[in-house]
C-alpha cells in the first residue's frame, strides 16, 4: 500500500513557490472548531467597540443584559486566542 501525501504549491507576491505539506495544514484544520467561533467573536468585539464609540450603544449589555460581562470577557479572551494563533514571518 502506498501512502498519498498532499502537496500544495503556492506564490507569495515575491513570487517565490511555497510548498505545503499535509502535515503542516493538519494542526490548522484540527483546531477549526475553536479558531472559527473566536474569530465571530473577535468581530463581534470590534462592532461591540464601534457601536459603543460612535452611538454610545452597549450592544453587549443589550443582547445579554446581566451577562454582558461575560461575553466581554469572552471577546477579550478570544482576542488573545487570535493573536496568539498568528504567524508573524
Amino acid at each position: 500500500m502506498t501512502a498519498v501525501h498532499l502537496l500544495i504549491f503556492l506564490n507569495d507576491r515575491h513570487g517565490r513557490i511555497i510548498v505545503i505539506t499535509e502535515s503542516a495544514t493538519r494542526g490548522t484544520y484540527a483546531m477549526w472548531f475553536l479558531d472559527f467561533p473566536t474569530l465571530v467573536l473577535v468581530i463581534a468585539a470590534g462592532l461591540q467597540a464601534g457601536l459603543q464609540a460612535i452611538f454610545g450603544l452597549d450592544a453587549a449589555a443589550a443582547l445579554f443584559g446581566v451577562h454582558a460581562n461575560l461575553v466581554l470577557c469572552l471577546m477579550g479572551i478570544s482576542a488573545v486566542w487570535q493573536l496568539l494563533r498568528q504567524r508573524f514571518h
